[in-house]
Formats: structure tokens, C-alpha cells, sequence
């Protein structure tokens, strides 16, 4: 673990006053922003999604090289195609298929690495086997927009952008000037589909967000836990952290000057903890933080710090009133390695902090 960087304390309540910042006030509410788009794990996070798809995509594959070689088995030949080749290029494709499978069920790590030279092959073989049927004369246009939906399903959007015009003049080079509406469809399924997808991803990231706070979901924290034990990103701290008689705060003076807090809070923790720490809320006024790589003595001065810089702040919750304080109970538990499963580390640390509670709360137990 790296030295621990010395703790910022959270904006002030000034900050929430009326009048121009100060160039302090704006660095420290940059960096809070800044702090808030941290995305620890987010090319796991990629994989993680994208695997769904390719489970399904993998072996759909196989069940069109199964059709299109059987059709090509049933059909009457153009006399400008090179049935050697068409059969070559057949072979070739389903053992890639095959192999395909079987790297996405049963070793999805390494294809990880290079999800994109699926569709690069894809573009290949689909580009070779439209030649080797007959070029203009070719039955098998219709797989040029299968390729292009499978690589916008697949790909980050400026690859699958590429790869679907790659497509679209596949078919205009091989099939010539007067299958242009074919190309252009080509063009238009990939690209709609890749700006669809882009969308659809950005809503997905999003929803990993809490609403109110901006911090981590639970379910981001569930995956991402997941993830670094399958990361040994040992040894892994684990801390929940509770506000002490937060309850009184929207009896008192209602759920919305809660929620102010609870926006104030998250600012206070994330400038406590370092880059590649992760917060999440885990409902109500309870937060998680996942430590990777941390002994019990760096997760220790971390929630020390998280606890000081939260009794420190001010804060506001309407700004006819004075600024209330608060103090936050933490429970630690730290996992040398594997042996201590996900489920019993996060109840090993909930049980620390019924210890905080029961013990004056405003303090951290480990």
C-alpha cells in the first residue's frame, strides 16, 4: 500500500453562502467533483456487461455458419464464384466459432483482452465469403448487416463505428456500385445500433449511481468486491459507516435538509479517502467503503480520517438556519486473503460498527 495522503477536510459551510467562492473553495469543489466520477474497476465493470452479450452473440454465430453453409450446400452456384474457397472460408469460420465458445464460456478472461478481434475477423470472413460466392451475384449480401449488429453490440462505440462503415464499403467494393442501397443499409444498421447501444451503456453506468448522492450503488459495490477478490487484491478492507442520530436530523427538520447532508457527507468521505477506494451508499444514511489492498493499520487511518473530517464539517441544511454537526460510527474488518468470503467480511464489519454504536459511537471499531 502507498503512503497515505494527508486528509482534506470537507468544503466548508461558507461554500454554501452567499457571494463569489474563493480560488480555495473552487479547488476543493473541483477536486470533490472530480473525486465523484472516479470509476475503480471500470474495465471489469465493461467486461462484466459485455460477457452477457457475448454469450449470446458466441454461439448465435454458430447457428448462422450452420444455415448459410447448408444453403450454400442447397443452392445453385453463381459462375463467378470459387466453391474452393467458399468451403475453405466456411471451414475456417466454424472452427473459429468453436474456438470462440469455448473461450467465452469457459476462459472469458483471455478473451477479454482483445474483444475486438472477434469483429475484426468477423469483417474477414464475411468480406472473403461474399467474394468466394459471387461477389454481385451473392445470396449472403443480408450477412454483411448481421455483422454489423453483432459488432455494435460488442465494441466501444468509436470501434463499432469503424468497424460498421468497414462493412458497408465490404459491400459496395464486392458487390459493386449498383448495391449501393445495400451498402447503405449496412451503414445505417450499424451506426443506429452503435449509437444505441452508446446510450444504452451510458444509462446503464449512470444507474450505478446513487440519485442523490452521486456516490456508488450497492449493486456496483457487490460487483466490485466480487471483482477484487477475483483481482487477490489482497489484503482488503472493509469499513461501513453509519451517522450517529441522523434520524433526529429529518425529524427535526425534514427529509430534505436530510438529504442535504447526505450530499455533504459523501463530499466530506470522498475527500478522506484515496484514488481507487470505493463509496457506496448502502441505504439511508449507511455508506460502504471497499479498500483494496489495505492492512488493518492503513484502513484504520483512513476511517480515522473519514470520521474527523466528517465531525469537522458544518453542515448547512437551510440557509435561514445555523449549520448543524455530526459524527459518523465506523466498523472495520480486514480479509488477509480468500479464506474470509465476501459475505462474512461485510458482516464482520457491520458487527464492528454495533460495536462503535454500543461503545459512545463517534469512533471507529475494528
Amino acid at each position: 500500500m502507498g503512503p497515505l495522503r494527508k486528509p482534506r477536510i470537507a468544503l466548508s459551510h461558507r461554500v454554501f453562502q452567499k457571494g463569489s467562492p474563493t480560488q480555495k473553495q473552487r479547488k476543493r469543489a473541483t477536486a470533490a467533483a472530480k473525486a465523484l466520477k472516479r470509476f475503480p474497476g471500470e474495465a471489469s465493470w465493461q467486461w462484466h456487461v459485455q460477457l452477457k452479450v457475448e454469450r449470446i452473440l458466441s454461439p448465435l454465430r454458430i447457428g448462422i455458419l450452420a444455415v448459410t453453409g447448408l444453403a450454400w450446400a442447397l443452392s445453385s452456384h453463381p459462375s463467378n464464384s470459387a466453391p474452393v474457397l467458399a468451403r475453405a472460408v466456411l471451414i475456417a469460420a466454424s472452427c473459429y466459432a468453436l474456438a470462440d465458445v469455448l473461450l467465452i464460456y469457459r476462459f472469458p478472461r483471455i478473451i477479454a483482452r482483445r474483444a475486438w478481434a472477434s469483429s475484426v475477423l468477423d469483417v474477414l470472413f464475411v468480406s472473403t465469403w461474399l467474394y468466394a460466392t459471387g461477389g454481385p451475384k451473392s445470396q449472403f449480401l443480408v450477412l454483411a448487416a448481421l455483422g454489423a449488429v453483432s459488432t455494435a453490440l460488442r465494441n466501444a462505440p468509436g470501434f463499432a463505428l469503424a468497424i460498421g462503415t468497414a462493412y458497408g464499403m465490404a459491400v459496395l467494393a464486392i458487390a459493386g456500385a449498383a448495391h449501393w442501397f445495400d451498402s447503405l443499409y449496412v451503414l445505417a444498421v450499424g451506426w443506429g445500433l452503435t449509437v444505441w447501444t452508446a446510450v444504452t451503456y451510458r444509462e446503464r453506468r449512470n444507474g450505478l449511481r446513487d440519485d442523490l448522492t452521486g456516490s456508488f450503488s450497492r449493486e456496483y459495490a457487490n460487483f466490485r468486491l466480487t471483482d477484487v477478490y477475483e483481482q487477490d487484491a489482497f489484503p482488503l478492507a472493509l469499513a461501513i459507516i453509519d451517522l450517529d442520530k441522523f434520524k433526529n436530523i429529518n425529524d427535526t427538520f425534514g427529509h430534505p435538509a436530510g438529504d442535504a447532508i447526505l450530499v455533504q457527507t459523501v463530499r466530506a468521505i470522498t475527500a478522506a479517502i484515496r484514488q481507487g477506494d470505493l463509496l457506496a451508499r448502502s441505504g439511508g444514511d449507511e455508506f460502504m467503503l471497499i479498500l483494496p489492498r489495505t492492512n488493518a493499520e492503513g484502513a484504520r487511518a483512513i476511517a480515522e480520517r473519514v470520521r474527523s473530517g466528517i465531525e469537522l464539517t458544518r453542515f448547512r441544511h437551510r440557509r435561514e438556519l445555523p449549520p448543524v454537526r455530526l459524527s459518523a460510527s465506523i466498523g472495520v474488518a480486514v480479509a488477509a486473503d480468500a479464506r474470509i468470503d465476501r459475505v462474512d467480511l461485510i458482516k464482520r464489519a457491520d458487527d464492528y460498527l454495533y460495536v462503535a454504536k454500543e461503545n459512545g459511537r463517534n469512533r471507529v471499531a475494528m
